[in-house]
């Protein structure tokens, strides 16, 4: 939020990217990509999601060179961008994602629910990929950090809205997102 206070002081022309969270995150390094996996609420590897919420709240996945192919147009293009720009590669709920994962993968995840109060707390479900990331990144930090995001989803905040003004879908309707379904069959599919 500083960067942007920052930048609406200038006469540069910006506008703020909102692509929701990375599918690389449970797709990597099976699928090419440049980050490292994170398995928050879901771990396709160790068959296992601890779901913040109902599970039944919209969140939008983009996969990151999806991104990439969006933002290199809006830069190249000569049109003005608004202030807010929203890219969505997929819009599915926790429950879909982990029923995805499951028939991929032909095995039935064990699934937990997160309670609000939980996530309050900061306690989140650990998932059996977790203890490999511990040191690198603490166990408390990642608890931290997922009842964060937990809360986030739960409430709804990552349904990323858009409309004709700001959804670079529209804007650039031949580029043709990678479904969460597509990345997860390449990544664990047989």
């Amino acid at each position: 939020m500083e960067i942007i206070d920052t930048v609406r002081e200038t006469n540069l022309e910006w506008t703020e990217v909102r692509n929701g969270l990375f599918t690389d995150f449970y797709v990597a390094p099976k699928v090419k990509s440049y980050i490292s996996p994170l398995p928050l609420v879901l771990d396709i590897q160790g068959n296992a999601a601890g779901i913040p919420g109902t599970g039944n709240e919209p969140l939008v996945f983009t996969y990151t060179f999806d991104i990439a192919k969006y933002v290199t147009e809006l830069v190249l293009d000569s049109k003005p961008w608004g202030r807010v720009s929203v890219i969505v590669g997929d819009k599915i709920t926790w429950n879909e994602f982990v029923k995805i994962s499951e028939e991929v993968k032909g095995t039935k995840f064990q699934v937990t629910y997160e309670s609000d109060e939980s996530l309050k707390q900061g306690k989140v479900t650990e998932l059996p990929s977790h203890p490999h990331i511990y040191p690198f990144f603490p166990k408390e930090a990642l608890q931290g950090l997922s009842s964060s995001f937990g809360q986030l989803f739960a409430a709804g905040d990552f349904d990323l809205k858009s409309d004709s003004s700001n959804s670079l879908n529209a804007r650039y309707s031949d580029i043709k997102p990678t479904s969460v379904k597509q990345l997860v069959q390449e990544a664990w599919g047989q």
